[in-house]
């Protein structure tokens, strides 16, 4: 029976350790973060970097347990799996105005934040709102959603209103007995969204000039009251009557009565 010797030394074990952090679970570790030292029979030891692993895959919460194996000898490394980062809770803020129905409502005048199932907290920048205009007067209730994850807000709505109107007269003298004209006047209605608009169907009170000089015209539109100056001036009013005229020249009257009738001559 023929006997084979092997000189030289030999390893007597092997000791891994792992120096990274929890792995999330369905994620790989890192093999760089694995190392081993050999102990052999010379009484040296060393690190080596042609171990096996066997798999990196972390596989579930808690403890995995994974070996590692070199010149037939196993160590084992224990990595904490958890699970995957899941927002568990979002919280959703208005701080806003109150606004006009119809506005957009800002995401700017929105907070939200998302709470992780590792207990972390983020504010969230992109999220999505719906409505995200203000539908109705009252109270509007907003969804503010990211990914499966949502909450709602509460935004009040206001009637669009008007604040104020400002009535300019911008017509020259009108003849003492005749109305002022409504195409004269221009009726500028604020709303309390900051729009201005130019109202039409404003009603007028006491639009027939009586004196020469400043009357006082009242303009009504809904419950608002304006006034407005327009100056009278001295004229005529003239009258034109058909059967008259065919009549006189009709007839042969002198130059003269026709003249004096404010009829020129031929």
């Amino acid at each position: 029976v023929a006997q084979i010797y092997v000189t030289g030394k030999i390893v007597l074990n092997i000791v891994a350790d792992y120096d990274g952090g929890t792995v999330t679970v369905g994620k790989n570790f890192a093999r760089e973060e694995v190392t081993v030292r050999a102990y052999y029979s010379d009484g040296t030891s060393g690190d080596i970097d042609d171990f096996t692993l066997y798999s990196t895959l972390v596989t579930e919460e808690g403890l995995n347990t994974f070996p590692v194996v070199y010149a037939d000898k196993v160590s084992f490394i224990y990595i904490l799996g958890k699970q995957p980062l899941a927002i568990t809770e979002l919280i959703a803020e208005y701080h806003g105005d109150d606004l006009i129905v119809g506005s957009y409502i800002s995401k700017a005048d929105v907070s939200v934040f998302a709470i992780y199932n590792d207990g972390s907290v983020q504010v969230l920048k992109s999220f999505n709102i719906s409505p995200n205009t203000v539908t109705n007067p009252g109270k509007n209730i907003v969804t503010v959603s990211f990914g499966d994850a949502s909450d709602t807000i509460e935004v009040w709505g206001l009637r669009k209103e008007i604040e104020e109107i400002e009535v300019k007269y911008i017509g020259a003298g009108v003849i003492v007995g005749t109305e002022v004209p409504k195409d004269d006047i221009q009726v500028i209605a604020t709303y309390n969204d900051g729009s201005t608009s130019q109202i039409g169907d404003f009603e007028l009170m006491n639009s027939k000039i009586e004196d020469i000089g400043e009357n006082i015209v009242v303009v009504f539109y809904d419950d608002f009251i304006e006034f407005i100056s327009v100056n009278g001036v001295e004229g005529f009013v003239a009258k034109y009557d058909y059967n008259i005229t065919t009549y006189l020249f009709s007839h042969d009257f002198s130059s003269y009565s026709k003249a004096v009738l404010g009829f020129a001559e031929d």
